[in-house]
């Protein structure tokens, strides 16, 4: 979906209050933080529209992307940390063409 149909789409949900709409399209990579042609996202929409239950479901929901986020860069990191520390040690003799592998940490 491109950006400028995904703001319209967050920012119809918002102002039908389709909650669920609006949960589903954030689970499925939707930018909360997307403007329309006003620079405005649907966070301002809601309060525009004076709907405190909608701007703390916003709120949820950015929290829980934000918490996503950061579990996937942890575990990316991580996965980092783990090759390098599995990383098999290479060595060749010096007269030799045969290359020893160790696998041991």
């Amino acid at each position: 979906m491109d950006k400028e149909m995904e703001v319209s789409t967050l920012c119809w949900a918002v102002y039908n209050n389709d909650f669920d709409m609006l949960t589903r399209l954030v689970e499925n990579g939707a930018d909360l933080e997307a403007k329309d042609y006003d620079e405005r996202s649907c966070f301002n929409l809601a309060k525009d529209l004076e709907n405190p239950n909608m701007v703390l479901h916003l709120e949820n929901l950015m929290i829980r992307v934000q918490r996503k986020r950061k579990m996937e860069e942890d575990l990316s990191s991580s996965r980092v940390s783990l090759s390098l520390a599995t990383s098999p040690k290479v060595s060749s003799r010096k007269n030799s063409d045969e290359t020893k592998i160790d696998y041991r940490t």
